[in-house]
């Protein structure tokens, strides 16, 4: 149904059930325009390879929310070196490391959203090199420890496990409902540090 509409900007398919062999019957892939993809809850696994969406070369907006990614190899993602809003909620995520995310090729990344999911472990080499990136959300995950030598307009760490925390920079900082007991902060205008142990 959607297979000659060539010039489409924006597809939002959520909700459907679907898979990688359906999604490559589609011929996403083709659609060489296509700025904004939202895949929400659409049955993509772990072992679910999506990189034949790197022809989309112009996506600037990809959310794979609520898909089953809970195996520790993460999925195959997709790296159009265009892409600002990478979203990831609810996504069964245990580790985030470089060899789920290649970080570094996603250079104009702005937003990235990884809340709602069962992260630990977030050790993502480069992200202080994002010189876009100023929106990270990491809230309801169960990291417990966070140092990052970057700056962001917007960093949310609520409902964590936290109880260390460093960060040269942060415009807001959401750090409410963790168990820290101290704070190694730079400087910013906002903390939400409510119901933490300081």
């Amino acid at each position: 149904f959607i297979q000659n509409l060539s010039n489409l900007l924006n597809l939002d398919l959520s909700y459907n059930q679907m898979n990688r062999q359906i999604l490559i019957r589609l011929n996403i892939a083709n659609f060489k325009n296509m700025k904004r993809l939202i895949l929400i809850r659409v049955g993509l696994r772990s072992n679910d390879s999506i990189v034949f969406l790197n022809k989309l070369n112009l996506l600037e907006e990809f959310d794979l929310s609520e898909n089953d990614f809970r195996k520790d190899d993460g999925v195959f993602m997709p790296h159009s070196r265009m892409i600002k809003i990478l979203k990831l909620r609810n996504c069964n995520l245990k580790t985030i490391e470089d060899s789920f995310l290649n970080i570094m090729l996603y250079t104009k990344l702005e937003y990235l959203d990884l809340s709602y999911n069962h992260i630990k472990r977030f050790a993502v080499f480069g992200l202080e090199f994002l010189n876009f990136l100023d929106y990270l959300i990491l809230s309801h995950n169960n990291i417990s420890r966070f140092n990052l030598p970057k700056n962001f307009i917007t960093l949310d760490l609520r409902f964590n496990r936290m109880n260390y925390f460093r960060s040269l920079f942060t415009l807001n900082l959401l750090i409410n409902n963790n168990q820290l007991k101290n704070l190694s902060y730079g400087s910013g205008k906002y903390i939400h540090g409510s119901n933490n142990q300081f």
